[in-house]
Order: C-alpha cells, then structure tokens, then sequence
C-alpha cells in the first residue's frame, strides 16, 4: 500500500470548506406559470385593468337595474299623548304601512345606458385580455430590458459563477489526486 504524503497542512481544509460551503447558495427555477400567477397579484398595470373591468360590470349591472321593476316597503307608527290635569291619560296611536311597486315600460333612456353598458362590458372584456397578454409577455421577457447595462450584468454575474464553479472543481480534482491512496 503505497500512502502520498499532502504538499500543505491539513489545517487549511476546514477554512477552504467552510469557504466552499459559503459560495453555494440554494438556486431555484421558476417556471414560467408561477411567475405569471405572482405577478397577476403584484403587477401594477394589470391590477389597474383588472379593477377597470370589475367597475365596468359594476356599471352595467347598475344600467340593467334600470330595466327591472323595484318594490318599496315602508312603515311608520306615531304615538300622541295627551295629559289633562283632572282626568286620566289619553293616548292616540297612528299606524301607517305602504307597499309601492313599478315597472318601467317605457324609458328610452334606461334601455339606451342598457345596451351602453353591454358594449362597455365587451370592450372591458377584450382590454381585460390584452391586459393578460401584456403581463404573460412581460413575465417571459424578463424585468430587464435587452441591451441595458442591468441585463449584461446577469451575464457578467453567470460568468463570475461558472468561473467560481470551474475553479472549485479544479480544486476538488487536484486535492482529490493528491490524497488518493492506492490500493
């Protein structure tokens, strides 16, 4: 059995794990689809189309109310007392309910803000879409855009990492061939 002998104390291994050991950080992929569902909740100017489209149906359902017959119901009870000094009390109650409903037959302007508020709803509907299409490009182009000094940074950031990583596999290789024992 022959045993090499190492060139440099083994002291040194800790430091240059505990090293090693720091360089590494958990990386992750994130698939297209989750940072789509993310940035539906955080992305400003779908959050603005969004509310832009909940109003339009808000507004149209109030347009069609137009349309609807309402009922009302309404009560109320009046109580009057009176005190004369050498005789007893008197009290007077009035009670009085009422029950009203209508049906429009004929508004032209109701049904005009009607078919309004339909158009609007499908325009909000096809702005609500183009909002959605807007966003999943975003997600797919990144936050940075091509050319800029930020966006060659990832890159200059990738190198620095594959040259780290060469480098620690390099290292790896050499003290591996270096404390090798043969058999």
């Amino acid at each position: 059995m022959k045993r090499t002998t190492p060139h440099f104390s083994l002291r040194l291994l800790p430091l240059l794990m505990a090293l090693g050991g720091g360089f590494t950080a958990s990386a992750q992929a994130q698939s297209l689809v989750d940072l789509y569902n993310a940035a539906r909740d955080y992305d400003a100017p779908f959050q603005s189309a969004r509310s832009q489209y909940d109003a339009t149906l808000a507004r149209a359902d109030q347009a069609q109310a137009l349309l609807l017959p309402t009922v009302g119901l309404q009560s109320s009870l009046t109580r009057t007392t009176q005190e004369p000094q050498p005789l007893s009390e008197r009290a007077f109650n009035t009670q009085t309910n009422t029950l009203a409903a209508s049906q429009p037959l004929y508004r032209p302007a109701n049904l005009v803000s009607y078919k309004q508020g339909k158009k609007q709803t499908e325009l909000a509907k096809s702005q609500m879409e183009a909002a959605e299409q807007d966003l999943i490009v975003r997600v797919s182009q990144g936050d940075l855009p091509h050319g800029s000094i930020g966006y060659q940074s990832i890159f200059a950031a990738g190198m620095v990492l594959f040259v780290m990583t060469m480098a620690f596999n390099i290292l790896g290789w050499i003290l591996r061939k270096r404390f090798r024992e043969a058999y």
